[in-house]
Protein backbone atom coordinates (compact mmCIF):
# COMPACT_ATOMS: atom_id res chain seq x y z
CA UNK A 1 0.00 0.00 0.00
CA UNK A 2 0.73 3.59 -1.10
CA UNK A 3 0.35 6.03 1.53
CA UNK A 4 0.49 9.93 0.43
CA UNK A 5 1.97 12.54 3.42
CA UNK A 6 0.74 15.96 2.23
CA UNK A 7 1.21 19.37 4.48
CA UNK A 8 2.75 22.78 4.24
CA UNK A 9 6.70 23.18 3.22
CA UNK A 10 7.33 25.53 5.87
CA UNK A 11 10.39 24.08 7.88
CA UNK A 12 8.65 23.33 11.17
CA UNK A 13 5.90 21.50 9.03
CA UNK A 14 8.57 20.04 6.84
CA UNK A 15 10.42 18.87 10.05
CA UNK A 16 7.26 16.90 10.69
CA UNK A 17 6.20 15.55 7.87
CA UNK A 18 9.64 13.80 7.17
CA UNK A 19 9.59 12.57 10.94
CA UNK A 20 6.35 11.37 10.14
CA UNK A 21 7.67 9.52 7.37
CA UNK A 22 10.41 8.14 8.62
CA UNK A 23 8.73 6.33 11.61
CA UNK A 24 5.74 5.04 9.66
CA UNK A 25 8.60 3.07 7.07
CA UNK A 26 10.30 1.77 10.43
CA UNK A 27 7.19 0.50 11.25
CA UNK A 28 6.07 -0.65 7.78
CA UNK A 29 8.29 -1.48 5.17
CA UNK A 30 8.39 -5.18 6.06
CA UNK A 31 4.38 -5.48 5.19
CA UNK A 32 4.91 -3.59 1.66
CA UNK A 33 3.75 -0.27 2.84
CA UNK A 34 5.30 2.68 1.31
CA UNK A 35 5.01 6.45 2.82
CA UNK A 36 5.17 8.88 0.07
CA UNK A 37 6.18 13.20 -0.07
CA UNK A 38 5.95 14.48 -2.97
CA UNK A 39 8.98 17.21 -3.18
CA UNK A 40 11.33 13.41 -2.77
CA UNK A 41 9.64 12.03 -6.07
CA UNK A 42 9.93 12.00 -9.51
CA UNK A 43 8.13 10.53 -12.61
CA UNK A 44 9.37 8.78 -15.72
CA UNK A 45 6.84 7.43 -18.25
CA UNK A 46 8.57 4.84 -20.82
CA UNK A 47 7.59 3.95 -24.35
CA UNK A 48 6.22 0.61 -23.39
CA UNK A 49 3.88 2.36 -21.22
CA UNK A 50 5.36 1.61 -17.39
CA UNK A 51 6.26 4.01 -15.47
CA UNK A 52 9.00 4.15 -13.01
CA UNK A 53 8.35 6.37 -9.79
CA UNK A 54 11.62 7.77 -8.03
CA UNK A 55 12.72 8.51 -4.57
CA UNK A 56 15.42 10.02 -3.24
CA UNK A 57 17.02 10.25 0.38
CA UNK A 58 19.45 12.91 0.05
CA UNK A 59 22.78 10.68 0.40
CA UNK A 60 23.21 9.83 -2.86
CA UNK A 61 20.76 6.57 -3.06
CA UNK A 62 17.47 6.17 -4.95
CA UNK A 63 15.14 3.93 -5.00
CA UNK A 64 12.98 3.02 -7.95
CA UNK A 65 9.20 1.94 -8.17
CA UNK A 66 8.35 0.37 -11.50
CA UNK A 67 4.98 0.11 -12.47
CA UNK A 68 3.24 -2.10 -15.38
CA UNK A 69 1.41 -0.93 -18.21
CA UNK A 70 -1.93 0.34 -16.52
CA UNK A 71 -5.26 0.43 -18.74
CA UNK A 72 -7.42 1.74 -15.56
CA UNK A 73 -7.55 3.42 -12.29
CA UNK A 74 -7.63 0.64 -9.37
CA UNK A 75 -5.33 -0.87 -7.31
CA UNK A 76 -1.78 -1.33 -8.99
CA UNK A 77 1.26 -2.76 -7.65
CA UNK A 78 5.00 -2.03 -8.70
CA UNK A 79 6.59 -4.95 -10.34
CA UNK A 80 9.74 -4.09 -9.38
CA UNK A 81 11.12 -2.22 -6.13
CA UNK A 82 15.33 -1.40 -5.67
CA UNK A 83 17.46 0.62 -4.08
CA UNK A 84 20.67 2.23 -6.21
CA UNK A 85 23.32 4.66 -5.66
CA UNK A 86 23.06 7.64 -8.13
CA UNK A 87 25.44 7.01 -10.95
CA UNK A 88 25.58 10.50 -12.52
CA UNK A 89 22.30 12.54 -12.70
CA UNK A 90 18.87 11.12 -11.50
CA UNK A 91 17.61 10.41 -15.17
CA UNK A 92 21.17 9.00 -16.13
CA UNK A 93 20.64 6.48 -13.10
CA UNK A 94 17.05 5.53 -13.87
CA UNK A 95 17.92 5.44 -17.89
CA UNK A 96 20.71 2.87 -17.20
CA UNK A 97 18.62 0.83 -14.74
CA UNK A 98 15.16 0.91 -16.05
CA UNK A 99 17.02 0.13 -20.16
CA UNK A 100 18.35 -2.98 -18.33
CA UNK A 101 15.75 -4.16 -16.58
CA UNK A 102 13.51 -3.78 -19.44
CA UNK A 103 15.93 -5.45 -21.89
CA UNK A 104 16.94 -8.72 -19.61
CA UNK A 105 13.29 -8.73 -18.94
CA UNK A 106 11.56 -8.72 -21.92
CA UNK A 107 14.42 -10.96 -23.56
CA UNK A 108 15.48 -7.60 -25.58
CA UNK A 109 18.91 -6.90 -27.55
CA UNK A 110 21.22 -6.21 -24.96
CA UNK A 111 21.94 -2.81 -27.32
CA UNK A 112 18.06 -1.58 -27.31
CA UNK A 113 17.61 1.88 -26.42
CA UNK A 114 14.33 2.15 -24.23
CA UNK A 115 13.17 5.51 -24.26
CA UNK A 116 11.41 7.45 -21.33
CA UNK A 117 10.89 11.09 -20.57
CA UNK A 118 10.24 12.74 -17.46
CA UNK A 119 7.00 13.62 -16.42
CA UNK A 120 5.76 17.30 -14.71
CA UNK A 121 4.64 17.79 -11.42
CA UNK A 122 1.13 18.86 -12.29
CA UNK A 123 -1.51 17.85 -15.22
CA UNK A 124 -3.15 15.30 -16.46
CA UNK A 125 -0.24 13.00 -16.79
CA UNK A 126 1.59 14.86 -13.87
CA UNK A 127 3.48 13.47 -10.18
CA UNK A 128 1.35 14.77 -9.00
CA UNK A 129 -1.69 12.72 -10.20
CA UNK A 130 -0.40 9.25 -10.50
CA UNK A 131 0.69 9.74 -6.37
CA UNK A 132 -3.30 10.36 -6.17
CA UNK A 133 -3.52 7.51 -8.53
CA UNK A 134 -1.76 4.99 -6.84
CA UNK A 135 -2.12 5.65 -3.49
CA UNK A 136 -4.80 4.11 -1.05
CA UNK A 137 -4.54 6.41 2.06
CA UNK A 138 -3.84 10.27 1.90
CA UNK A 139 -3.12 12.50 5.00
CA UNK A 140 -2.85 16.17 4.74
CA UNK A 141 -1.63 17.80 7.57
CA UNK A 142 -1.85 20.94 9.33
CA UNK A 143 0.18 21.79 11.53
CA UNK A 144 0.17 25.82 11.60
CA UNK A 145 -2.87 28.12 11.65
CA UNK A 146 -0.89 29.80 8.92
CA UNK A 147 0.81 28.06 6.00
CA UNK A 148 1.82 28.40 2.59
CA UNK A 149 -1.58 26.91 1.37
CA UNK A 150 -0.45 24.06 -0.84
CA UNK A 151 -2.21 21.61 1.24
CA UNK A 152 -5.30 23.01 0.44
CA UNK A 153 -4.80 23.12 -3.47
CA UNK A 154 -3.30 19.30 -3.09
CA UNK A 155 -6.45 18.47 -0.90
CA UNK A 156 -8.89 19.90 -3.69
CA UNK A 157 -7.15 17.51 -6.18
CA UNK A 158 -7.74 14.97 -4.32
CA UNK A 159 -11.17 15.20 -4.45
CA UNK A 160 -11.79 16.56 -7.70
CA UNK A 161 -10.11 13.15 -9.14
CA UNK A 162 -12.29 10.94 -6.75
CA UNK A 163 -15.23 13.04 -8.00
CA UNK A 164 -14.53 12.09 -11.52
CA UNK A 165 -13.49 8.66 -10.58
CA UNK A 166 -10.28 8.72 -11.49
CA UNK A 167 -9.04 6.88 -8.24
CA UNK A 168 -10.49 4.04 -6.40
CA UNK A 169 -13.26 5.11 -4.30
CA UNK A 170 -12.40 3.21 -1.15
CA UNK A 171 -9.12 5.46 -0.67
CA UNK A 172 -9.40 6.98 2.56
CA UNK A 173 -8.29 11.36 3.16
CA UNK A 174 -7.86 12.25 6.73
CA UNK A 175 -7.59 15.36 7.39
CA UNK A 176 -4.95 16.38 10.74
CA UNK A 177 -5.74 19.83 12.36
CA UNK A 178 -2.70 20.46 14.76
CA UNK A 179 -5.46 21.68 18.43
CA UNK A 180 -5.86 25.52 18.51
CA UNK A 181 -5.87 26.12 14.85
CA UNK A 182 -9.22 27.44 13.66
CA UNK A 183 -10.99 26.40 10.74
CA UNK A 184 -12.60 28.99 8.50
CA UNK A 185 -15.80 28.50 7.39
CA UNK A 186 -15.49 27.20 3.96
CA UNK A 187 -12.77 25.28 4.92
CA UNK A 188 -15.44 22.92 7.33
CA UNK A 189 -18.24 22.75 4.52
CA UNK A 190 -15.95 21.64 2.69
CA UNK A 191 -14.54 18.57 4.94
CA UNK A 192 -18.27 18.05 6.03
CA UNK A 193 -19.52 18.31 2.30
CA UNK A 194 -17.03 15.78 1.00
CA UNK A 195 -17.28 13.69 3.84
CA UNK A 196 -13.80 13.58 4.91
CA UNK A 197 -12.24 12.18 8.31
CA UNK A 198 -11.15 15.17 10.39
CA UNK A 199 -8.68 14.80 13.15
CA UNK A 200 -6.72 16.66 15.69
CA UNK A 201 -3.22 15.60 17.26
CA UNK A 202 -1.06 17.51 19.69
CA UNK A 203 2.42 16.77 18.97
CA UNK A 204 4.45 14.66 16.34
CA UNK A 205 3.97 11.31 18.96
CA UNK A 206 0.30 11.94 18.61
CA UNK A 207 0.05 12.44 14.97
CA UNK A 208 2.35 8.74 14.81
CA UNK A 209 -0.06 7.05 16.90
CA UNK A 210 -2.76 7.99 15.31
CA UNK A 211 -1.65 7.20 11.43
CA UNK A 212 -0.16 4.44 12.57
CA UNK A 213 -3.53 2.85 14.06
CA UNK A 214 -5.12 3.38 11.10
CA UNK A 215 -2.48 1.78 8.44
CA UNK A 216 -2.71 -1.08 10.90
CA UNK A 217 -6.66 -1.02 10.40
CA UNK A 218 -6.73 -1.02 6.63
CA UNK A 219 -4.01 -3.58 6.87
CA UNK A 220 -6.25 -6.01 8.53
CA UNK A 221 -9.43 -5.08 6.27
CA UNK A 222 -7.02 -5.51 3.55
CA UNK A 223 -3.66 -8.17 4.45
CA UNK A 224 -3.32 -9.39 0.97
CA UNK A 225 -2.71 -5.78 -0.46
CA UNK A 226 0.84 -4.90 -0.98
CA UNK A 227 0.20 -2.27 -3.36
Amino acid sequence: MFVLILGSYDSETKRLLYSLRDYLTSRFVELGHYFIIMETMTLFRVEDGREVLTEEDGANNVTLYIFPSRTQAGEVEAEMIDTVKLDGGLEETVSKYVSKYITELDRLPSQTRIHMEKAPITGLTGLFNFLVEICAFYNVMRLKEETRGGEYLELCQILRMKDSRMVRQESDVYYFNKVGNVHSTMLNLLLDSKEIMLRDFNDKDDICQQIEELVKLIHRGRPNFRA
